[in-house]
């Protein structure tokens, strides 16, 4: 499975993955997010889904000159091989 085959999704998430003959190991870039803000599921025997959402930062004042960091909802979508 070639690495465009093995995930999915939408949103701003970045992600380490590794891979070795009995394991997968994830890491995920999530600032300011905490735990309970994250949900990780086992959809089938080989797919893991990561969701949540990003805070939408509004301000009533001011104009952004800058505005980079991601909001709103995200899903990555992993299809895991040799399990």
């Amino acid at each position: 499975m070639d690495k465009k085959d093995a995930l999915s999704g939408f949103g701003e998430v970045d992600v380490d993955w590794l891979e070795d003959h009995d394991a997968h190991a994830f890491t995920f870039n999530l600032p300011g997010l905490r735990a309970k803000d994250v949900t990780v599921q086992i959809l089938d025997d080989n797919t893991l889904q990561v969701s949540g959402l990003h805070p939408i930062r509004e301000r009533s004042f001011g104009n952004w000159r800058a505005k980079e960091r991601p909001t709103g909802p995200f899903r990555r979508i992993f299809y895991l091989s040799g399990f």
